[in-house]
């Protein structure tokens, strides 16, 4: 076995021993009376996994488990308190202070709330936040007065806020989603959409079991070629077996423009002459024509061409992938890269998006890592550094929070 598989096989055998389930349990005041809060949401982001304190403030959680998370505690009237947690180095009893919260917008000073904001932006929000796939058409905002908007006409943007968590019903895949909103933005100048939040997911299966096959199904279809898939097979070094390339998007020297070059240089105005052959049958007979052709021309348009070309070479997992320690699989590349799933063809609402699209067969996406850092990756698909990841093509469109998926999900057959 060479380097990199036992690398491999030496995480994964690591990983085994993950599975036990520890405690994490702690207490909740405020920070300006230090007095316990009650009825205060404490889960895991992007799972459904969640507890709330009682009215001593106390909260629990018996079986924690395996891997890293992000710890959220949030209160109506207190700012959300964060923390990541591993169950390999579980603190003790925790004791969070929640700070009072501020009933204003971050960083405004001329630009005022939209006093109808929902009315002038609430559709162009939902496509943004929920998406326009036929997922999308299924989720529903239960909440939607809870948001505030402001539109900047100095930097041209959108931004929006919420102070209560929102709720959305996802009536195609299942789920009740409880989103705290943190921050989002529209850039309408670089057609740019970014936001921040703790989902917190609730299974509508247990009381829709008519339901529950078909929900299984699509979240089925939705998982497979997701990011969660992606990332998933990535830490398993399972990329191939699972259906996925990965492509090197680094520009490297057009070799066919400096071959032209070096031709033209050498041959003059006429390289060579090249014999174009045709057939034709004339009379049941076969009549071959020849013409000879001028090459000049042939090689002269490559000089039009970029000096650089995108490479477009298959690379392997090894080359972008490390492993800092026994729990988490660093993924770094200087140059972009292009992920490609081959398994699954892309929905007929992402050809109708734009011309650029309407020939792509399968789910083509990019990702660049834009402050030069890496992102780690957890066994459950978790990554941290996201504000380090730049992810666009087909999964800027499809990862929205209609298809947004548990941590804690797993496929079933």
């Amino acid at each position: 076995m060479n380097k990199a598989g036992i690398i491999w096989l030496a995480l994964l055998c690591t990983c085994q021993a993950l599975f036990s389930q520890p405690a994490l349990s702690g207490k909740v005041i405020s920070a300006d009376d230090k007095k316990p809060l009650a009825a205060v949401s404490i889960y895991l982001s992007s799972t459904s996994i969640g507890v709330s304190t009682d009215t001593m403030g106390i909260f629990s959680f018996r079986n924690f488990p395996a891997g890293k998370f992000q710890l959220v505690v949030s209160h109506i009237g207190y700012e959300t308190f964060t923390k990541l947690v591993n169950s390999n180095n579980l603190p003790g009893e925790l004791t969070i202070e929640l700070k009072p919260g501020s009933n204003k917008l971050p960083g405004i000073i001329l630009d005022p709330w939209e006093p109808y904001g929902w009315s002038k932006w609430g559709a162009f929000f939902t496509e943004m936040f929920i998406g326009t796939s036929s997922y999308a058409k299924e989720c529903d905002l239960q909440n939607p007065e809870v948001i505030k908007f402001r539109f900047s006409k100095t930097n041209n943007t959108l931004t929006a806020v919420a102070y209560t968590p929102l709720i959305i019903e996802n009536r195609a895949l299942g789920y009740e989603i409880q989103y705290k909103l943190e921050d989002f933005e529209y850039d309408f100048s670089k057609k740019i959409v970014s936001y921040n939040g703790y989902p917190l997911f609730k299974d509508l299966s247990p009381t829709h079991p008519s339901k529950a096959k078909r929900w299984q199904d699509k979240r089925r279809n939705v998982y497979y070629g997701s990011v969660m898939h992606f990332m998933r097979t990535l830490f398993t070094h399972t990329l191939a077996e699972e259906g996925y390339e990965i492509r090197s998007l680094a520009l490297v020297p057009n070799l066919n423009k400096e071959r032209a070059k070096e031709l033209l240089q050498n041959g003059g105005e006429k390289i060579q002459s090249k014999a174009d052959s045709s057939y034709t049958i004339e009379a049941g007979t076969i009549k071959l024509t020849t013409k000879a052709t001028d090459s000049t021309a042939y090689y002269k348009k490559y000089l039009k061409q970029p000096d650089l070309v995108v490479s477009n070479e298959l690379i392997k997992p090894d080359s972008i992938c490390f492993v800092p320690d026994g729990s988490t699989l660093g993924i770094f590349s200087m140059d972009s890269i292009e992920v490609n799933y081959l398994h699954k063809d892309v929905p007929i609402e992402y050809k109708r998006i734009g011309l650029q699209h309407r020939f792509d067969k399968i789910p083509v996406s990019q990702l660049s890592f834009i402050n030069r850092k890496p992102v780690f990756v957890m066994r459950n698909g978790y990554y941290y550094g996201p504000y380090d990841l730049k992810i666009t093509g087909f999964w800027a469109w499809w990862e929205t929070l209609s298809t947004l998926m548990p941590y804690d999900y797993l496929p079933t057959n």
